[in-house]
């Protein structure tokens, strides 16, 4: 290599020093400006979420079928003799928790019982339990 030594350690200082700074521009944390615009579900935590579709398949035919809240509330009621296994609504808030109750037209042989219920919460993942028993069902679930 050509050149005097003094004049290439500055030359490959000055190409380390012009990288570095472009490296450090290139990975600068950077403060974004807040826009304005309309609310959305995270600047608004203790909003009410409005209506929930939720669907209830059902092991089988029954008679009346209740979701209320904590209060008692009666945020669906079915009271109808259907043979259905799935039922699909809408509830117009969601309670931390929902108390199911479920009466089936036949209990008389000796099975197990059981109801799924889903709830799509908008904007969040969906929520899944299973209520289960012996005879009708009268059971709470707390959600997350």
């Amino acid at each position: 290599m050509r050149g005097s030594p003094i004049i290439r350690t500055i030359l490959v200082s000055c190409c380390l020093g012009i990288a570095a700074l472009l490296l450090w521009k290139l990975t600068a944390v950077r403060n974004p400006q807040p826009v304005d615009g309309p609310p959305t579900m995270t600047d608004t935590p203790n909003a009410t979420l409005k209506k929930v579709p939720f669907s209830l398949v059902l092991s089988a035919p029954t008679t009346e079928i209740n979701l209320r809240d904590p209060q008692g509330a009666l945020l669906y009621e079915g009271k109808f003799a259907t043979s259905q296994t799935e039922i699909n609504g809408v509830l117009d808030t969601l309670p931390e928790i929902i108390h199911l109750s479920v009466q089936w037209q036949s209990i008389s042989n000796a099975q197990h019982f059981f109801a799924k219920m889903r709830l799509d919460v908008p904007g969040k993942d969906t929520l899944t339990h299973v209520f289960d028993a012996s005879t009708h069902i009268d059971d709470i679930w707390e959600l997350p």
